[in-house]
């Protein structure tokens, strides 16, 4: 029977709400893939991915496999999505927990006088050319790719935490 096993583009199958999620069943080669999301079919088709910007917290995606049109596998596989809020503070005090801003996302983070003091997708990690900043209040223009691949923007503020 065919066995088809999933994986994400993103760490730990962790999301932020209006972010995009490609979910990939391996191995590759299998004549049909169908994903379920909460158990309710989404996608059956021969491409063996399947991407969406409207996961939900807690939602659980799973795939079977179909090889020959004839021999169907079970439900081998399944993983939890984890959908997260911005968040409006971060710690970046080395400890390991809560010490990069957005990672992984396209991201602009500036001082309150406009300066930009970092841009990229490797997460702010606090600092302004290799030195740390004060604790305060920042603000950051994060831009996401829409479900139509139109950019989406966010904007908020961000406290830095020195403790």
């Amino acid at each position: 029977l065919p066995v088809a096993v999933l994986e994400t583009n993103l760490e730990n199958n962790t999301v932020y709400m209006g972010q995009q999620m490609i979910v990939t069943a391996n191995p590759v080669g299998y004549s049909i893939y169908q994903f379920y999301v909460n158990n309710q079919l989404v996608q059956a088709d021969s491409n063996n991915t399947y991407s969406s910007y409207a996961f939900h917290n807690g939602d659980v995606v799973k795939v079977s496999a179909l090889s020959n049109l004839q021999c169907q596998g079970p439900i081998s596989d399944s993983l939890i999505v984890k959908v997260l809020p911005i968040a409006n503070a971060f710690t970046p005090n080395g400890d390991g927990i809560n010490d990069l801003f957005l990672k992984g996302l396209d991201l602009i983070v500036m001082n309150r006088w406009g300066q930009e003091l970092y841009r990229g997708t490797s997460g702010w990690d606090g600092t302004y050319k290799g030195t740390k900043v004060s604790p305060g209040t920042y603000y950051f223009i994060l831009t996401i790719s829409g479900p139509d691949k139109t950019p989406i923007t966010e904007t908020g503020p961000i406290t830095l935490i020195d403790n």
